[in-house]
């Protein structure tokens, strides 16, 4: 049994579907882009020289999309909400953009986006919502522009979304041209032929995913998302894919609770979760225990190093935050083995 790190593809059980991912998005009119990253940079393009708000705890992809304008940082809370107390004192006329992003799920609460849309109003930034780990729980609140990176959810060589009642350039877009490179596709399926004993590729696969990811990294242009995952968007199920995760989580957390180990968001009943987020004692080496057992957690984020000192809860969770694959992927027999060889470091937890 496996859980974790990258998503296979099997071509064997694609089909279209009728409430797909590409039909869930539809209604947004949304720019597809080879990555979020490069929705970004598209969006970037947008705001007005000036100050850019982001909060403390991001992906240092997003501070690089921003590069070529001044950067603050807002604080967030523990449950990494945001601190407004902390944003509103860093407004001012200055200010061009302020960046939104809401955390595995979990949206920002009502009363922060009304004070948030309230300071718009009278300093008069845009506002970049970032719906990278919200898209299934709310499309958009408050954004004039919103970017979502699809690829976190479903096996996807590439992907990402611009869209919002301020996207405008919509002929600067089509001018991009198409990426055709799906080498990360071959990755994805020669992983589904590993898992189910077909093909002995283990390496291979792992080679092609870290070669894909370090030719994004480098990659300088903008380009429009390929035809092969433009037409995954339409194989992949938004309903049963939201179900199948609050199903997950909820288990989850109830066994995670007997041992005292909270999530650090608060999810509403109706949010989508990406992943299940802990604190923990000894990250790292409760890390390579779960990958002893073929168990493999993402680490939101490494730290970037950028402005630390504005960053406290940055640092912290690079430190001590691990999050808890919980997708469609699973069923109730793999979220079990996750908790039974969770329940065996508890020593490592707090």
């Amino acid at each position: 049994m496996e859980l974790g790190g990258e998503f296979y593809l099997d071509l064997n059980t694609l089909s279209k579907k009728k409430y797909s991912v590409e039909a869930c998005l539809s209604g947004e009119h949304p720019l597809y882009f080879d990555s979020g990253r490069s929705a970004l940079r598209f969006a970037a393009r947008s705001l007005r020289s000036g100050m850019i708000l982001l909060p403390e705890y991001i992906c240092d992809s997003v501070i690089t999309a921003f590069s070529g304008h001044a950067l603050r940082f807002y604080r967030l809370t523990p449950s990494l909400e945001i601190d407004m107390d902390d944003l509103l004192s860093k407004l001012n006329g200055e200010i061009s953009a302020v960046f939104l992003m809401h955390y595995f799920g979990a949206v920002q609460p009502r009363a922060i986006l009304e004070q948030l849309e309230s300071a718009r109003l009278q300093y008069g930034f845009f506002i970049v919502e970032d719906t990278t780990h919200s898209v299934f729980s709310a499309r958009c609140t408050i954004g004039d522009l919103c970017v979502c990176s699809l690829r976190k959810w479903f096996a996807l060589p590439g992907g990402g979304a611009l869209y919002g009642p301020a996207l405008a350039e919509r002929e600067d877009f089509s001018s991009l041209p198409r990426k055709t490179d799906d080498r990360r596709a071959c990755g994805m399926i020669c992983k589904s032929l590993f898992l189910d004993g077909t093909l002995d590729c283990n390496a291979e696969y792992l080679n092609i995913f870290r070669e894909t990811e370090d030719a994004l990294d480098a990659q300088t242009g903008l380009y429009q998302i390929s035809d092969f995952s433009r037409f995954l968007l339409r194989t992949v199920d938004a309903g049963a894919l939201a179900v199948r995760r609050k199903h997950n989580y909820a288990r989850l957390k109830d066994s995670l609770a007997q041992l005292g180990v909270p999530p650090i968001c608060r999810l509403a009943e109706d949010a989508c979760p990406l992943v299940l987020p802990i604190r923990v004692k000894d990250r790292d080496a409760l890390r390579r225990r779960l990958m002893e057992h073929r168990i493999y957690c993402a680490v939101h984020w490494p730290f970037d190093g950028v402005q630390a000192d504005e960053r406290p809860l940055a640092r912290e969770l690079a430190a001590h935050m691990l999050s808890l694959p919980i997708d469609q992927r699973y069923d109730t027999a793999h979220i079990d083995y996750l908790m039974d060889t969770i329940d065996t470091c508890k020593g490592l937890l707090l």
